[in-house]
């Protein structure tokens, strides 16, 4: 499955705060964090590579990726569900795209350093 989806509840109607490095949520392995801005209507990713990543997004973004032969579309940002974490496997061809004339920002965890990423044109 080239995709997993998961979700870090919230199930206090309070104001809460949790770990920025979401060591709670996030394996050990993936040793590699990021904030990623997405300025409006833009595309990130569009490649492919090695390395796992999870995504958490904080705005209203899309993760596209391809499984056999289909290109799917998963709305990352659910926040009625809580935080939703998405774990993109090794070579999974995938692209992140801001759809919205706002800028949005996206949590990236990885299990190793960004190399040999193939370009393609998922979107």
């Amino acid at each position: 499955m080239p995709i997993q989806i998961d979700y870090i509840s919230f199930p206090n109607d309070e104001v809460e705060s949790i770990d920025l490095f979401m060591k709670e949520y996030i394996d050990e392995i993936f040793k590699y964090s990021f904030l990623v801005r997405f300025p409006a209507n833009t595309i990130g990713g569009n490649h492919v590579h090695e390395r796992v990543e999870k995504f958490i997004a904080l705005g209203e973004l899309k993760l596209f990726y391809k499984e056999g032969s289909e290109i799917k579309e998963e709305n990352m940002y659910e926040p009625d569900k809580g935080l939703k974490v998405i774990t993109v496997e090794s070579m999974t061809e995938h692209a992140v795209k801001n759809e919205t004339h706002a800028i949005q920002f996206l949590l990236e965890f990885a299990d190793q350093e960004f190399t040999n990423a193939e370009k393609i044109n998922l979107i």
